[in-house]
């Protein structure tokens, strides 16, 4: 074994005993180390990483510590979840049916699905609504560095990517916004809620990351950005229509001075190479998986394998030659989980709204504008299929339960 695994197992050794002295120590820890699923860990057949192994180490504990509570807890999971989390299971058990590389499609199932679903159980088992705004700290902590990184990336020039955009410690500016936007959002409940060091620390995060966001020129970033605070502004101002009015006029102005920008033309010219015309080759290729797998999908995982031979029937010479994803988080559903994995989810989301409806508070504001930033960046970027970002997508679920229960979680 390497001396990088040794180390590894000896960090998750001593968070696990962190999260036996203090879970929610443990589980606060889990929140700012999401990044850390970037630290592969080999130890098996499937491949790991920190934090996976860390929610695992947080979910013994929490079985060990507190078995009875436990039990309760998962049955809070159903209730939440329901029938639409079963059908979502479905899909994914499909997924792996139809999937020809097995390791890959159980690989996938596990880190985007398996373990986000056990942190989902951990949060509704040891948090209370009084303890989001701590936990949501964690969060914004977590951007500061990120967005460093991008911001050294920009002064001296030297980026990860090909086309010179800041992307932190991550291959795509893209994948830069979507981990940004919806903690930055977030961040408003802190401010509405928080004592005057955590707002200090949350405009921190905001200048920070906002310049990270500008300099990644991620145009789907600056869409999810608008459309939460757009969501927000109406809800929070809906009977003070001069706010809004300001609210709409301001993005408006902000895509009018971008209009005639080069980098604007050339992101919507479909004569040539362009993320448009790339992203328009990318959907008709999904289209045509769906047309021929409407019910399967063509496994999970598979989109990357299977792309080309897709896309040379549509095209005789297309834009890309690999892509990792569909451009769509709606049209990836589709392709990876089948049907039912697409109407589980859509369900889950829509349950996620039920919930908010009669409740409106600052907590359940920001946390409607977050899922909102989620799902408008997915119409042209795949907001959930990789670990950080299912992570995200459950967090802002398990925070929506624990806001908007009757009854208090455990201590």
């Amino acid at each position: 074994m390497s001396m990088t695994n040794w180390l590894s197992i000896i960090a998750v050794l001593v968070f696990g005993w962190v999260s036996r002295q203090s879970p929610k120590m443990g589980l606060w820890l889990a929140w700012l180390f999401i990044p850390a699923y970037l630290w592969q860990i080999d130890l098996g057949p499937l491949p790991s990483n920190f934090w996976e192994l860390a929610v695992a180490g947080l979910a013994i504990v929490t079985l060990a510590l507190d078995w009875r509570r436990a039990r309760g807890s998962l049955t809070e999971v159903w209730r939440s979840l329901g029938w639409a989390g079963g059908l979502l299971l479905a899909g994914l058990a499909i997924g792996v049916a139809v999937s020809p590389d097995l390791r890959l499609s159980f690989g996938v199932a596990k880190g985007w699905f398996i373990v986000p679903l056990v942190f989902f159980w951990l949060n509704l088992h040891w948090l209370r609504a009084s303890d989001l705004g701590h936990y949501i700290l964690a969060l914004i902590l977590s951007t500061i560095p990120l967005s460093l990184v991008a911001l050294s990336q920009t002064a001296a020039q030297r980026f990860v990517t090909v086309d010179g955009r800041a992307s932190g410690w991550f291959v795509s500016a893209n994948y830069l916004s979507m981990y940004l936007v919806p903690i930055l959002i977030l961040g408003i409940i802190l401010v509405q809620t928080g004592v005057a060091w955590q707002r200090r620390l949350v405009y921190l995060a905001w200048w920070l990351g906002g310049l990270a966001l500008y300099f990644s020129f991620s145009f789907g970033g600056w869409l999810a950005l608008v459309m939460a605070m757009l969501v927000w502004a109406v809800i929070r101002w809906r009977r003070r229509w001069r706010e809004w009015i300001w609210g709409l006029a301001l993005p408006i102005i902000a895509v009018a001075t971008q209009w005639r920008s080069e980098r604007w033309q050339q992101m919507i010219d479909l004569t040539d190479r362009s993320s448009a015309s790339v992203r328009l080759q990318v959907w008709q290729t999904a289209g045509l998986m769906i047309k021929e797998h409407p019910l399967t999908g063509i496994g999970l995982g598979e989109f990357r394998d299977q792309y080309l031979s897709y896309a040379t029937r549509l095209f005789a010479s297309p834009w890309e030659m690999a892509i990792l994803h569909a451009h769509n988080v709606y049209l990836q559903f589709w392709i990876n989980a089948g049907l039912a994995g697409l109407v589980g989810w859509l369900w889950l989301v829509i349950k996620f709204f039920r919930r908010a409806i009669g409740r409106v508070t600052p907590t359940t504001t920001g946390l409607v504008a977050a899922m909102v930033a989620i799902l408008g960046h997915g119409l042209i970027d795949t907001t959930y299929w990789k670990n950080d970002l299912a992570a995200l997508f459950w967090l802002v679920f398990a925070m929506m339960v624990v806001a908007t229960k009757t009854r208090p979680a455990a201590d």
